[in-house]
């Protein structure tokens, strides 16, 4: 009897530690699995919100050629018109930049070196993204609109390794829009060739000038030229060259002298802008 007592005891103590490893193994597993849900969910929210931006830099270059002048700050008006109430929200954009927001986005600014860049990057929050874009759920994040690049401002986190901190979806290897931001960040670009040429005839002042595009471009459709804040399309430009590398085009300025603005427009709508000074 003696003798069963103690089996009995050992079998009940065995069981106890089995029970507890299978218990801790059972949490372990469901830690992993609840990281990893996370880690999936905050990538789906970063995926619809990529939709979203780049939903919104196309319907900006429609926007563009809609518009007879636009100011200096052209997506805050843009945001305004499209998902506020017209110049009565501008200001409410305009607090959206990201220079408006070196505190909460500071790491972001820091580590991706955006407090050289401006007018294009903003800082939207949680409320911000619900209330203007009807996006439910998908936490503050800053939008980089020049290269559709976005970053997530909490970071996530990854769930085989608490150390790494991804900001952006190119950063996991896995993201939809790596090509894309690859391409944005080597696109096409254009510059004016050499001093333009000045011409005064009957007291009216024109210039000559030579755009060119370097990279490969599709179809150009529209030229925009401007002086200060205001652009309005050039209807006299034209292609002098063009091969998968380069692509010339004479633009006629008429007007004072002072530092124009140039916009060149693909059949895509995407656009590519330089300055130069016309003395």
């Amino acid at each position: 009897m003696k003798n069963n007592k103690g089996i009995t005891l050992i079998s009940l103590i065995s069981s106890i530690i089995l029970i507890l490893i299978l218990a801790s193994v059972t949490i372990v597993a469901s830690t992993n699995a609840y990281n990893q849900m996370k880690f999936e969910g905050a990538k789906s929210e970063l995926e619809q919100m990529q939709k979203k931006v780049d939903e919104i830099a196309t319907d900006y270059q429609t926007y563009l050629k809609e518009k007879s002048s636009v100011t200096e700050n052209e997506y805050t008006h843009f945001f305004a018109d499209r998902y506020g109430n017209g110049s009565t929200d501008v200001g409410v954009f305009d607090k959206m930049l990201i220079k408006n927001h070196e505190s909460e986005a500071k790491t972001i600014i820091d580590k991706y070196s955006l407090a050289s860049e401006n007018n294009q990057i903003f800082y939207f929050s949680k409320d911000d993204l619900n209330k203007y874009f009807d996006l439910k759920g998908i936490k503050d994040v800053v939008v980089n609109f020049s290269t559709r690049k976005i970053y997530s401002v909490e970071g996530i986190k990854d769930p085989d390794d608490k150390t790494k901190i991804y900001y952006t979806s190119s950063e996991w290897g896995s993201d939809t829009s790596v090509e894309k931001i690859e391409t944005e960040s080597s696109k096409p670009t254009v510059v004016v060739e050499g001093e333009p040429t000045k011409n005064i005839m009957n007291d009216v002042t024109t210039y000559e000038v030579t755009l060119k595009v370097t990279g490969k471009i599709n179809k150009i459709s529209e030229v925009y030229v401007g002086i200060g804040d205001n652009y309005s399309k050039n209807e006299d430009f034209k292609i002098i060259s063009s091969n998968d590398t380069e692509t010339k085009i004479k633009v006629t300025v008429t007007g004072a002298s002072g530092t124009y603005k140039f916009r060149v427009v693909d059949e895509l709508n995407n656009s590519y802008d330089t300055e130069k000074a016309l003395s």
